[in-house]
């Protein structure tokens, strides 16, 4: 069957075998609207026309039930219009007894509520498809209205807000409506919210707009840790902001020029820890272990995109919070141990650089680069990068770089192995790579680049 957009009029194919008896919703590839696919109804050759009853509290027409589906009022016995079909009739009675009456009433009472209310939901889903396709917005946007109020007050936020996107959909005019339900979603919201967290992090909270607060708090996730369990470990990628809300945790380094692991701090709730992996594109610079049982909650990075878009404020005040913590290079100087195990020295020369899988196999096309800094232990380079996805998919691969250098002798050739540790995006897409060496280079080699002046083409 063919489908067509409501808004750019583009149409489609699809197979109407695939679409469910209570149709789907489909995205327009070129304009992204959202709108509703139901199979294609064939005309019979006798029709006749449903049966309905008004009423009397809130007059919504419907078929004849016990009560309304609406406002849940009894409905009058007596009905207006053409008498149903018999296969109307059929619907219409109520199901049949199968297990005696004592037997039922051992049911437990939640799983019967919590099936009544989705059965409510899903009826009124029906009647809003219905009132859509009869052009009637008014009456769908109230009854949208209702459903999401009944959502938030039940605290299915998801749900509440998927509703609150259909309404700007079936009725992007109903304004009040549009604009209470946002209200009453971020009321509602707001009255979950753990008073103890909101302590715990005020000056985060203090902060945010309470838009913003409630987009913050209901993204977080909660994680425990027994005492001794690593969160995470320095040189493996992991991209969560981490809020310490309950235990003991120690934020370790190891220092590979001196070959030791070193307390660098002791975290307790109202600490944060892994903003440099959040904010950015790099592997972890320490590890975290759990010294009591612990209870953190954490932001995934992916919601930084989401928030770009809804809320373009938040990445900045969670930045300018995450700053006022003490910096972890400044830990690490403070502890005595070698933040950069190796001296790093500019260099004007240039590089192949080809990635290779894990078997050390060569995949792509190699690369022309310009090093900006090499050390015994890494390097880092220039490279065109503007998409985040490509950032975060370079990091932790693994690749050869290849150069050629001048000593007293003459042109020497080195090849390296390393991984990406760090990827920073910078303006007009020159982003800066660093990699991490899986062998160390001979001091002498560094030496002698840092005097050459030779630069291969």
């Amino acid at each position: 069957m063919k489908i067509k957009c409501p808004k750019c009029k583009t149409e489609y194919r699809v197979d109407d075998a695939k679409i469910p008896d209570k149709g789907a919703y489909s995205r327009c590839k070129k304009c992204q609207t959202r709108f509703v696919v139901k199979k294609e109804i064939k005309p019979k050759e006798k029709t006749r026309p449903v049966v309905r009853v008004d009423c009397a509290e809130c007059g919504f027409t419907q078929v004849p039930s016990e009560s309304c589906k609406h406002c849940g009022a009894r409905l009058p016995k007596k009905t207006i219009g053409i008498p149903e079909t018999k296969v109307e009739k059929e619907k219409a009675k109520p199901p049949e007894e199968k297990e005696p009456l004592e037997k039922k009433e051992t049911v437990a009472e939640a799983p019967e509520k919590e099936v009544k209310k989705e059965s409510e939901i899903s009826s009124q889903e029906e009647l809003v498809d219905q009132y859509v396709q009869q052009g009637d917005q008014e009456t769908a946007a109230r009854l949208l209205l209702d459903i999401i109020t009944k959502s938030a007050k039940e605290k299915n936020f998801s749900k509440a807000e998927e509703f609150r996107d259909k309404l700007y959909e079936v009725a992007p005019m109903a304004l009040n409506e549009i604009v209470r339900a946002g209200e009453i979603i971020e009321e509602e919201k707001t009255q979950a919210m753990d008073q103890d967290h909101l302590r715990t992090w005020s000056d985060l909270y203090d902060s945010l707009s309470p838009d913003e607060a409630n987009a913050v708090y209901f993204a977080m996730k909660t994680i425990t840790f027994k005492a001794g369990q690593p969160v995470f470990k320095q040189g493996q990628f992991d991209s969560r902001l981490y809020f310490i809300q309950k235990g003991r945790l120690n934020m370790l380094y190891f220092d590979r020029s001196g070959q030791q692991e070193v307390v660098l701090k002791e975290l307790t709730p109202g600490d944060i820890v892994n903003d440099d992996a959040f904010f950015s594109f790099t592997v972890c610079t320490t590890s975290l272990v759990a010294v009591s049982e612990a209870e953190l909650t954490f932001l995934e990075k992916d919601i930084l995109d989401k928030w770009e878009k809804e809320f373009p404020g938040i990445q900045n005040k969670l930045n300018n919070f995450c700053r006022s913590f003490e910096r972890v290079s400044d830990l690490i100087e403070k502890s005595g141990a070698g933040f950069r195990a190796h001296k790093r020295v500019k260099t004007p020369i240039n590089a192949i650089v080809q990635l290779i899988d894990k078997s050390g196999k060569p995949f792509k096309t190699p690369f022309k680069v310009s090093l900006f800094d090499i050390s015994a232990g890494g390097t880092s380079y220039g490279f065109k990068l503007s998409k985040k996805e490509e950032a975060s998919q370079l990091l932790e691969h693994s690749l050869n770089i290849q150069t050629i250098y001048q000593d007293s002798t003459g042109k020497k050739k080195i090849s390296c192995n390393g991984k990406i540790v760090a990827i920073h995006l910078q303006p007009f897409d020159d982003s800066s790579v660093h990699v991490q060496f899986e062998n160390l280079l001979d001091e002498k080699i560094v030496t002698d680049i840092a005097h050459m002046t030779f630069s291969p083409g």
